[in-house]
């Protein structure tokens, strides 16, 4: 693991990967993994220094309000209920609710309230749009889904890499910031098949 996810892995963020290892082993490990794919495409849309450091960490406890949805409802097989993805679906507001309150990722709270919105709007839980969008949420958001994609999960097969970034670019523009999801593309290049996106 990086040193700079080492230097991460402290206190606060460290707390809430423990607890959510606990509550949830794939959600735990899914933050990792895309704590680590958020850094190198923040890197390659030119972020550096600290805020290439704090979107790391951000990645890291993007999830943190799943704490707060019952394991049953993030384990189970099969759809969820109207009722469950309600639950679900409040877990960026709980997320930024609890970092806010944990002094050292405070500042972290607009990014992981932010990472399930949508570039064009109608997304949850404010339905904010575009630039209105933290740029780090952005990243997380596109780099959440594709390993949500590409990870065996109870609902939901899991899909190649191709079949992840074809996706992605469907939803470019709609969904995703279609600069963010050419640079998650570049970044993943080596295991897919390279593809233009329009900014």
């Amino acid at each position: 693991m990086p040193t700079s996810t080492i230097a991460l892995l402290e206190d606060g963020a460290a707390a809430l990967l423990t607890a959510l290892q606990r509550h949830d082993g794939s959600t735990g490990w899914h933050s990792r993994r895309v704590s680590l794919l958020a850094r190198r495409t923040g890197a390659l849309l030119g972020l550096a220094g600290a805020a290439l450091d704090d979107l790391e960490e951000a990645a890291l406890v993007h999830d943190a309000g799943k704490l707060r949805v019952p394991a049953r409802i993030l384990r189970k097989t099969g759809p969820l209920s109207m009722g469950e993805w309600a639950l679900v679906r409040r877990h960026p507001q709980w997320g930024a609710e609890l970092v806010s309150d944990i002094g050292g990722l405070a500042r972290h709270a607009d990014t992981v309230g932010a990472h399930h919105e949508r570039w064009a709007g109608g997304g949850y839980p404010a339905g904010r749009a575009g630039n209105g969008i933290p740029l780090p949420a952005r990243i997380i958001a596109a780099c959440d889904a594709y390993d949500a994609m590409t990870t065996e999960r109870p609902h939901a097969r899991r899909r190649s890499s191709d079949e992840a970034l074809a996706e992605l670019r469907a939803c470019a523009g709609r969904q995703f910031d279609p600069v963010v999801v050419a640079a998650l593309e570049t970044v993943l290049a080596p295991t897919s098949k390279p593809s233009a996106v329009a900014g």
